[in-house]
């Protein structure tokens, strides 16, 4: 199956965010739009649903998956008014619109690499939309967590090109916000996900899917710590 990697270019001028977003799958328009003070609690609530969606997968506990579905459908559907009002630009939601309407497809078929594909998906979408607010969490340490979970979906699928395109969106992300966490929290932490990423490359050069898995979820617990120390 094709995927989704959700991506933001942020150009700070003037009070405007300015969003580039690479799909397989949709498309979307450059958007710039004035950033809102005040954080919409649907966005987060949506967020933690497809991080919840994603575990209870795993474990196949569908019955969970679909109230988390239905959390989603109604939290979106809250939100949507409020985004128009604040100035996001119509394809923006129509994407996000089809992206829930996948996970929905996905989950009721019980399918469960696609279903987790998918809510990763709706994941970064809805993280997009982070960036029209002053969100608490930096939206970069996101969008790892995001990059991480595709390269363990690319590589289960053994499609090498995708994690190569998603290890590079990741280098590309880390050095963005690597200096923000270095100057926060100190070096520590900073560099085990620096040696982490390494321990990723090494591991592509060599197609060693296994070691992959491993150091992405190595990856995932990192992002974890970086994001307790800090309080996000």
């Amino acid at each position: 199956m094709m995927k989704i990697i959700a991506i933001l270019a942020i150009l700070f001028t003037t009070g405007t965010v300015l969003t580039f977003s690479s799909y397989s799958r949709i498309n979307r328009v450059v958007s710039p739009v004035t950033v809102i003070n005040s954080f919409p609690a649907p966005l987060s609530d949506m967020k933690a649903q497809t991080e919840d969606i994603i575990e209870n997968v795993s474990k196949k506990n569908w019955e969970k998956v679909i109230q988390d579905l239905k959390m989603i459908t109604s939290d979106w559907s809250t939100f949507q008014p409020q985004a128009v009002m604040d100035g996001i630009a119509p394809a923006i939601l129509d994407s996000l619109s089809l992206t829930v309407v996948n996970l929905h497809k996905t989950c009721n078929s019980q399918d469960i690499f696609a279903a987790t594909e998918a809510a990763n998906d709706l994941s970064g979408a809805v993280v997009d939309l982070f960036c029209f607010y002053h969100s608490v969490v930096p939206v970069d340490i996101e969008y790892l967590n995001i990059l991480e979970r595709q390269i363990l979906l690319d590589v289960q699928m053994r499609n090498w090109n995708a994690t190569e395109q998603a290890l590079l969106i990741l280098s590309d992300v880390w050095r963005r916000i690597e200096p923000f966490f270095i100057e926060q929290i100190g070096y520590s932490l900073a560099n085990k996900f620096s040696e982490s990423m390494k321990n990723l490359y090494d591991a592509f050069k060599i197609k060693d899917s296994m070691a992959i898995q491993l150091e992405t979820q190595n990856g995932l617990k990192i992002i974890d710590e970086l994001k307790m120390e800090k309080s996000l």
